[in-house]
């Protein structure tokens, strides 16, 4: 190897390190932007990604383009006047297409219904007790004792999200365009702590086969003790 400028680094070191970088794989992330009302191409959309520090902002067209490190991102559409939009974008294994349609602030009605169950993949029971989120716009709620969740929001683009023990378990895309959406969800529960009251009943299921433990015990004790006094 040969040192570069005499700073201690070798060509060898700097072309293995080139040949690394060059292993990461890159992917597009494209699409439309449009207005939900008249469908045509919205312009100075700014569409960016919730890490990596991607962004591009729509041309006349409506479309924007990024070259993203190879992974799932959360994009998020947002244009003066109108509603924020996120959506979901795998770009793991390949380009992805993601268009975005996008409501004004001032033609947007009350709201709409985001609803669904979330039950047990082995079972099929209801699982209560559950985060469930919903963004833009910071929304969250905690399904009931059926398992069942709901949202009331304007149209828009959103990603719904569940959550088990703080950690996202599932997700999905949701697109609302005056009407109400129904999303049911099958999650896999991990094992739980027992609380007091478990506790409790395992205590008790145990203490009595150890209580005829100890006595079997010392009768044997006894009947040996016995037997050596005879001897």
């Amino acid at each position: 190897y040969q040192d570069i400028a005499g700073c201690g680094w070798s060509s060898g070191v700097a072309a293995y390190t080139l040949e690394l970088s060059s292993q990461v794989a890159y992917y597009f992330i494209r699409g439309t932007v449009t207005d939900a009302v008249s469908g045509l191409p919205l312009q100075g959309v700014t569409v960016s990604t919730n890490v990596g520090g991607y962004a591009d902002t729509t041309d006349s067209a409506g479309e924007y383009e990024l070259n993203v490190s190879s992974g799932s991102y959360q994009l998020t559409a947002q244009l003066t006047g109108y509603n924020e939009a996120s959506k979901i974008a795998d770009a793991s294994n390949a380009d992805a297409d993601i268009d975005f349609t996008l409501y004004e602030i001032s033609d947007d009605p009350e709201g709409y219904t985001v609803s669904g169950t979330i039950t047990d993949s082995d079972t099929g029971d209801p699982v209560p007790d559950v985060t469930v989120t919903l963004t833009p716009g910071g929304h969250s709620t905690t399904t009931n004792e059926l398992g069942q969740y709901s949202f009331n929001v304007p149209n828009g683009s959103y990603i719904l999200t569940v959550l088990m023990d703080g950690t996202p378990a599932d997700s999905a895309n949701i697109d609302i365009n005056g009407n109400d959406v129904p999303k049911n969800f099958q999650v896999t529960q991990s094992e739980q702590t027992p609380d007091d009251g478990d506790e409790e009943d395992l205590l008790s299921s145990l203490l009595i086969p150890i209580i005829v433990i100890v006595v079997i015990i010392v009768v044997l004790l006894g009947l040996v003790i016995m037997s050596k006094r005879r001897r």
